[in-house]
């Protein structure tokens, strides 16, 4: 990094001013500080992930494997491992 790049800082308004985006919107530091608010963040991911897998897997399965490969319950097995993880990590790397 550039010396006279090392000391500055960038105010929350100029941030949001520059992204769009309110820093604390992103990554709201109140809750990963509170323990009960941590805690209800990643149950809410949880609940929100569980319930996307059977819609996206159903759809999945019912218009891409079975008329393509036929009746595959490993196909589906791995699904149910794969949809949810992908869920979770699309929503964390989302902007919003």
């Amino acid at each position: 990094m550039q010396p006279d790049l090392v000391g500055l800082e960038i105010s929350k308004g100029e941030l949001r001013r520059l992204t769009g985006f309110d820093p604390e919107d992103v990554f709201p530091p109140s809750i990963m500080a509170d323990k009960e608010k941590r805690i209800g963040f990643f149950l809410n991911e949880a609940l929100v992930a569980l319930a996307l897998t059977p819609i996206i897997v159903g759809g999945i399965y019912a218009f891409i494997i079975l008329p393509t490969l036929g009746s595959s319950n490993k196909l589906g097995i791995i699904l149910l491992i794969i949809v949810p993880i992908a869920v979770v990590v699309g929503r964390w790397r989302s902007p919003s």
